[in-house]
């Protein structure tokens, strides 16, 4: 059953490979030609066809052959067990009769008891020898119901036996117990065994037959297998050797495609930070100077038009108070825009002053560590970078939960390595593949623009997240230079 299973198995297997790649080789290669056959090249129906048919007639002849193979099984364990019930009533039957006479000779306590026992086990063993052949034809129940008549009849026999025994003594009993043995009961024994090994016997014949059967149609199905497998290779070769080319194909359009999504990528961000940088030049320049023109002009009026009401006091006051944080709004969207220190005093500066606003809101003890001489970077470096640690402190605030956040920059091995590590929850690295964090996503792209590298790995203690960037100092001089 199990060899059927494996060998249907793989059958199936190997035509539906056969047929996917009959498919594609049909639709390969009759471009231009006339449409295969369903789907299926010309080439390819006619051994299809044949390979299908005869695995449908591999099947049809292993499930005959499965059920002969089946009925021979049911029929040797059947008559096996009632061979086994035959016996054990046989036996029992001679055990009894042994007994009774080993009491009737010698008057030992001990052999009746054995006696009355060997009795209690044939009357159970007759009944599961009645039952065994409950599904036999009507002539061999007949013949079992007899034989088990017969032997209760013994049975009874033996009983009647000892009770004459043990009223008038061991003669009279001894003649009765040795009379002739009851001819009908041996002749039915003999002749049901005898049926039942011969049932065993062509069960068993029949079993080696269509086992020798089972093993050349193995040998077939394997010779099949083979031609399948070797057919299959082909196929799946050609398909292997198809599909090579075409990922060959689609991974040149696809890093064409991706190019250009990263040059348009960094054409948007150069273009976002410079619409910033000219909006953070027209706030501070047009909106600040209205703002402070309003204030000077409100403090001329208010030293002009004094006045003795406390509420008109405090009027002046509220406006007073509501231009100062108009003016502090201002300055705070020109910093968010573009910070006015990145170009003025340069990346660490700025770094610094980003440090004090988003640790200063959240509490965070924050510690820098920059180097006395700056390098020189281009303005689209300082800036990717600084986007980059700014992103990286407003996750720290949001989500890490921590208390302390260490800033570092330095020159290792002639790269510029920025660090930002705190001692907060750290980040799973699911989340950091999760299409979700766009803000993750922003700060690698901004980095592979600069050439760099960014890794996100757990920090030095046993919790906190460190953000460590790479870039070659050499790509930023080439940044310089491009921009210059």
């Amino acid at each position: 059953m199990r060899e059927w299973l494996t060998s249907t198995t793989s059958h199936m297997q190997l035509l539906q490979q056969i047929w996917r790649g009959a498919r594609l080789g049909g639709r390969r290669e009759s471009r231009g030609r006339e449409a295969p056959l369903l789907g299926i090249d010309r080439r390819f129906a006619l051994p299809a066809a044949l390979a299908l048919i005869s695995l449908a007639a591999f099947f049809i002849f292993t499930e005959v052959r499965k059920s002969e193979v089946r009925d021979a099984a049911v029929q040797t364990w059947s008559s096996t067990e009632r061979l086994h019930a035959l016996t054990d009533v046989r036996a029992l039957l001679t055990d009894a009769e042994t007994k009774q006479l080993g009491y009737l000779w010698s008057g030992e306590p001990a052999y009746l008891t054995q006696f009355l026992d060997a009795k209690t086990k044939l009357t159970g063993a007759l009944d599961a020898l009645q039952g065994v052949y409950l599904e036999a034809d009507e002539g061999t129940r007949l013949r079992v119901q007899r034989l088990a008549e017969l032997s209760r009849a013994e049975l009874q026999a033996m009983d009647e036996t000892i009770g004459r025994f043990q009223q008038v003594g061991s003669a009279a009993a001894l003649g009765r117990a040795e009379a002739a043995p009851n001819t009908e009961l041996r002749e039915l024994f003999d002749r049901t065994r005898g049926e039942e090994r011969a049932a065993i016997t062509d069960a068993m014949r029949l079993w080696e037959s269509r086992h020798r059967a089972s093993t050349v149609i193995m040998a077939v199905g394997t010779v099949l297998n083979m031609i399948l497998v070797l057919w299959a290779a082909q196929l799946v070769t050609r398909d292997l050797l198809y599909r090579r080319h075409l990922t060959q194909d689609l991974e040149s359009v696809v890093s064409a495609r991706t190019r250009e999504l990263i040059e348009l990528s960094n054409h948007l961000q150069q273009v976002s930070e410079t619409e910033k940088r000219a909006l953070a030049r027209e706030l501070h320049d047009e909106l600040g100077a209205l703002l402070v023109a309003v204030k000077m002009d409100l403090s001329q009026l208010r030293r002009h038009l004094p006045s003795d009401d406390p509420e008109i006091d405090k009027r002046w006051a509220r406006i007073q108070s509501s231009l100062s944080e108009g003016i502090d709004l201002k300055r705070r969207v020109i910093e968010q825009l573009r910070p006015t220190l990145l170009d003025n005093m340069g990346l660490c500066a700025a770094l610094k002053w980003q440090m004090q606003e988003s640790c200063g809101r959240a509490g965070l003890v924050c510690r820098e560590h920059f180097p006395a001489d700056e390098p020189a970077l281009s303005s689209d470096a300082a800036i990717a970078i600084f986007r980059v640690v700014q992103e990286s402190l407003t996750n720290i605030v949001k989500h890490a939960r921590a208390k302390t956040v260490d800033v570092s920059l330095e020159i290792v091995d002639a790269s510029l390595v920025v660090t930002v590590q705190d001692d907060g929850v750290g980040l799973p690295n699911e989340q950091q593949a999760r299409s979700g964090f766009h803000g993750l996503s922003s700060m690698r792209h901004r980095v592979h623009s600069l050439g760099g590298e960014l890794r996100i790995e757990p920090g030095d203690g046993p919790l906190g997240t460190r953000v460590r960037i790479a870039v070659p100092l050499a790509r930023l001089k080439a940044v310089v230079v491009e921009h210059a």
